[in-house]
């Protein structure tokens, strides 16, 4: 006799979605990891820099970020790039401990270790399960989405790079690198991976780092443009920059969440947020921002979450580059609320 459990899981382990499923998906901002931090990962551990969001990363159905350091022993760094950026080879166990499921390597300095950077830390991350998304060996594997099944709803990702005054180097035939943003790109593979998913989420890094003070025009219009053609979310990130969240006929656009993890020097923003966004099977519902401190004074390159008097004035902040943006955040206790009509 089958028990009542049992038929509560039947329709997902046959990949059929209840009508009124939802998941929630969590959004890092950049993880840069820096030579400066070896010594401290070494003594507390890889995963130490999640230790003070675990709870939220772990409890939400997904995790996704951008990582902006290769993580390789090998390679030559380029001779082109002022200050290479790489990771050890254990961030990557630190990743997948920490709860992150899949990032994007579409980022500037993903390529400042060459061929040989890039190679290593997809077999890195592999290794611990955790998917990439937005770099190949070629132009052709760097363009194609990452799919994952979320209690039956079917996510698709994809990532670009709009290079900035750090990189302009991109995947082609032959050559492995981060897939450049580009209309006809956009064009061919979104549409595509709309067909074949339920929800399609693009990830992109846009902006010179640090120099703008505001959303662009030109982020305004790319964005726009991956909605039109099928996009159902748009999660931007711009170096070292905080700005707000758009929705563009129904459909949100997060266009830069900042630093999440920076071993170098100070931020130019000492709080941002981490969105968990609810989905249905055909669209975002809801957006719930996590306040967080990213310069946290009593353990460097440990973000941590804010509560009472801070964490208001952090969703105060963000809720004012949202309402720039013609976008309402509402506080509610200690996390701030986006309704999506």
């Amino acid at each position: 006799m089958l028990t009542a459990a049992f038929l509560l899981m039947l329709p997902s382990l046959l990949g059929v979605v209840q009508a009124d499923a939802e998941i929630d998906l969590a959004f890092l901002g950049e993880m840069t990891f820096t030579k400066e931090m070896e010594p401290l990962l070494e003594e507390k551990g890889a995963e130490f820099p999640f230790d003070g969001v675990r709870e939220v990363l772990q409890s939400s159905d997904l995790t996704v970020g951008f990582l902006n350091s290769p993580i390789t022993s090998s390679g030559e760094p380029d001779p082109d790039v002022r200050i290479p950026f790489r990771a050890p080879i254990s961030v990557a166990r630190g990743l997948a401990r920490g709860g992150v499921k899949l990032v994007s390597l579409a980022t500037p300095h993903i390529t400042d270790y060459g061929e040989e950077g890039i190679k290593e830390t997809l077999d890195a991350l592999d290794w611990y399960t955790v998917k990439t998304v937005g770099v190949g060996k070629n132009l052709e594997e760097a363009r194609k989405p990452v799919t994952v099944s979320v209690k039956g709803i079917r996510v698709a990702f994809l990532a670009y790079l709009r290079g900035d005054q750090f990189t302009s180097k991109y995947a082609d035939l032959e050559t492995p690198g981060p897939c450049p943003l580009a209309p006809e790109i956009l064009e061919r593979e979104i549409p595509k991976a709309k067909k074949a998913a339920d929800l399609v989420v693009v990830m992109v890094h846009w902006g010179i780092g640090g120099r703008s003070k505001g959303v662009s025009e030109k982020q305004r219009f790319w964005a726009k443009m991956m909605l039109d053609l099928g996009a159902d979310i748009v999660i931007g990130q711009q170096s070292h920059r905080l700005y707000g969240a758009e929705l563009v006929n129904g459909k949100p656009v997060i266009y830069s969440l900042a630093d999440f993890i920076f071993g170098l020097y100070d931020k130019l923003h000492a709080t941002t947020v981490l969105p968990v966004i609810t989905f249905s099977k055909d669209k975002a519902r809801r957006i719930k921002l996590i306040p967080i401190l990213v310069d946290n004074p009593k353990r460097r390159c440990q973000p941590v979450i804010l509560s009472g008097d801070k964490a208001k004035e952090a969703l105060n902040k963000y809720g004012s580059l949202c309402k720039s943006l013609g976008t309402r955040v509402r506080i509610s206790g200690d996390v701030g609320i986006i309704s999506i009509p």
